[in-house]
């Protein structure tokens, strides 16, 4: 190879190099495809059962007036009971975090497997008190706003 095959080379070697570190820090930036769907707001909070937190809980919202372009929104809370709310778009292909502004009915469950397998015969158990897993029942409301902040924390009791 000779000198100037070689200072060709290597200068196609280091533009492709280049071109592709500005490819990867295009993409970390934020320039990837935005997620469709209604406009949200972030939507937080903490969940406890007599003033301990309950971690690993499902918590579905669902739009008060039953309209709603959307299903409602859910959350799984962390170890410490906080949660952030999230609806499902595209058709349930993906998630957008935060629930459009409105009126919000709230349930909340924690299933745990009963000694042994799950089957048929043998369900998860919600051990939340039971009034709290059904929306008629639960009389936890939220509204969401499309302005200030929006921090629901649940406590709940025996």
């Amino acid at each position: 190879m000779t000198i100037s095959a070689w200072f060709v080379r290597f200068r196609l070697t280091g533009w492709l190099i280049r071109f592709n570190i500005l490819w990867f820090i295009g993409s970390l930036c934020g320039c990837a495809p935005e997620v469709s769907g209604p406009e949200t707001f972030s939507t937080v909070g903490v969940v406890t059962l007599d003033g301990s937190p309950v971690g690993n809980a499902d918590i579905t919202f669902h739009p008060s007036s039953g309209e709603s372009e959307i299903g409602g929104g859910y959350a799984i809370t962390d170890e410490d009971g906080s949660y952030r709310a999230t609806i499902f778009v595209d058709g349930g292909k993906s998630t957008k975090p935060g629930l459009p502004a409105g009126d919000y009915d709230v349930d909340v469950v924690k299933l745990e497997q009963v000694a042994g397998d799950a089957s048929l015969s043998k369900p998860p158990r919600n051990i939340l008190p039971a009034r709290y897993g059904f929306t008629k029942s639960s009389e936890l409301k939220v509204t969401v706003s499309a302005e200030g902040e929006n921090q629901f924390d649940f406590h709940l009791s025996q």
